[in-house]
């Protein structure tokens, strides 16, 4: 069998590439990065308290009962409470709302009255208050009223 000079030439790039590939491999130049056992137990922990945290938090009260609650909170105080056809209009934007389903409204009185009711509602339901407009001794104070529309 004759060998040419070429494959001779070819058979020695071989060795010589696999012989320098082997000591860069062995020589510790080509590293692999395990996974720090120790930070992933830290992160696992983390999510975990999240979710218990979150898991404790109160279930959001239904919509029709937030209504109803803020009705007669406001009632009470001889506050008006009306609902608004634009969300934009209670000067709330949807990045406000942390969870839940808003419903707005404006609630309308005597300034004092509807401090007293913004008051002792956000007591009782959740909920978010936006833009106010005053006109003399009366004022208008918009909210997101924030609850579930399914039973929990």
């Amino acid at each position: 069998m004759k060998l040419s000079n070429s494959r001779l030439k070819s058979i020695g790039a071989i060795v010589i590439s696999s012989l320098l590939a082997g000591f860069y491999v062995t020589s510790g130049h080509a590293t692999r990065d395990y996974p720090d056992i120790e930070n992933l137990k830290l992160q696992i922990s983390l999510i975990n308290s999240e979710i218990e945290a979150v898991s404790l938090k109160e279930d959001l009260p239904l919509l029709s009962d937030t209504w109803s609650s803020i009705r007669v909170i406001a009632n009470s105080h001889d506050v008006k409470v009306t609902p608004l056809k634009d969300a934009k209009d209670a000067g709330i934007t949807e990045h406000d709302i942390p969870g839940g389903t808003p419903w707005y409204g404006v609630l309308q009185g005597n300034t004092k009255n509807v401090a007293m009711a913004a008051i002792e509602i956000q007591k009782v339901v959740p909920i978010l208050y936006g833009a106010a407009a005053l006109d003399n001794a009366v004022i208008g104070l918009s909210f997101a009223a924030l609850g579930s529309e399914k039973e929990n």
